[in-house]
Order: C-alpha cells, then structure tokens, then sequence
C-alpha cells in the first residue's frame, strides 16, 4: 500500500509542477509582452525627439556680435 500511495504522491506532484510551470510561462509572457511594448513605446518616443532636435539644429543660428 505505501509503494500505491508514494507513486500517487509523485504523480500528483508531477502533475502540480507542471501546472506552476505553465501558470509561470504564461506570466513570464506577459511581463515580457509588456516590457516589448514599453521599449518600443520609448523609442518611438525617442525618435520623435531626435527628428525634433534635428530639425532645431537645420535652423540658421545668428553669430555673436551680429
């Protein structure tokens, strides 16, 4: 009876590692999801800001003393 009860023990617990294993890749999945949109979200944003710095820098600066 204790060889019964130990194989089901370890195949219960099989079955519960594999659920947490799961459970853990779908939420690894969505902080990963989230963090991609957040850095694409930021170089967007960045790159809005170089072409606006660029453009500034394109203007005629006066000199010194003119």
């Amino acid at each position: 009876m204790q060889n019964a009860e130990i194989a089901a023990a370890l195949q219960q617990t099989e079955r519960l590692l594999g659920e947490l294993t799961e459970a853990a890749e779908r939420q690894l999945l969505e902080v990963l999801s989230n963090d991609v949109w957040s850095l694409h979200t930021g170089a967007k944003m960045l790159e809005q800001s170089l072409h606006q710095s660029s453009a500034r820098l394109h203007l005629p600066l006066s000199k010194k003393g003119e």
